[in-house]
């Protein structure tokens, strides 16, 4: 089932959007947006919080009629669906944004956006979840984040980049039935990559190696070169992994 753009339910405060779309009484294909979020989580377990004063907390829940794929797949192609919304929105930016691998969206090496995908199986289906949160403007600067306009948006233009962006994830369904689509937006993927050609190094089923970046697999999977030749998929960041 496609995200319906009509299916939106806007509230004020809440704890966590996603939280809010595993309720039962959501159907699938709605999408909730949220002004402020007092619990919003990350990936794995950690606390995300979007900032300044003018920001995004949005979450969809939605089904696939699509092939096998997995979770990191989605969550790439979720990635590059608010890549292309904002590209779209900001065109100036189109040569800085990127995508950092395996959940974030980057200006300049500052975190201006972050991605979970959860599922549950429910009634002899898979339902996603994906919660999508972006800085868009903010009066004062930020360390280690940034946000995506130097100035002010307002509420209008903030609509129509959610349109925009249920669009760009509908689309990841007809992408994903297709394997030269896929392959093709894994090519998109990796030239708006943080990681392209970078060397990174971690260790894995207890080896310590070190490789360059040469593009995603069909899992989703980093796909690293090593110094000896051999290529490996990595799955996930580490608490050991870096970029050299």
């Amino acid at each position: 089932m496609l995200i319906g753009r009509e299916y939106g339910i806007q509230l004020q405060t809440i704890d966590s959007t996603n939280t809010y779309c595993k309720k039962k009484e959501i159907p699938e294909g709605y999408w909730v947006l949220a002004e402020e979020q007092t619990a919003g989580r990350g990936r794995n377990g950690k606390e995300w919080l979007s900032q300044g004063e003018e920001k995004i907390f949005f979450s969809a829940k939605f089904t696939l009629n699509a092939a096998i794929f997995s979770i990191p797949l989605l969550s790439l192609f979720v990635g590059s669906a608010v890549l292309k919304t904002l590209i779209e929105h900001f065109p100036n930016l189109n040569n800085k944004l990127m995508l950092k691998w395996p959940n974030d969206l980057c200006l300049e090496n500052k975190k201006v956006s972050g991605i979970l995908i959860e599922s549950e199986y429910m009634d002899a289906k898979s339902i996603f979840i994906a919660g999508i949160g972006i800085n868009l403007y903010g009066k004062d600067k930020l360390s280690t984040s940034e946000y995506v306009s130097e100035t002010a948006l307002g509420k209008g233009f903030k609509m129509n980049l959610i349109y925009a962006m249920i669009r760009f994830l509908n689309e990841i369904e007809f992408i994903l039935q297709d394997t030269n689509s896929v392959q093709k937006e894994l090519d998109w993927i990796y030239q708006k990559s943080f990681l392209q050609n970078k060397k990174i190094e971690t260790i894995q089923n207890g080896e310590k190696f070190s490789g360059i970046v040469i593009g995603y697999d069909r899992n989703g999977f980093l796909i690293v070169k090593k110094e000896d030749g051999v290529t490996v998929p990595i799955m996930d960041t580490g608490p050991d992994f870096k970029v050299v």
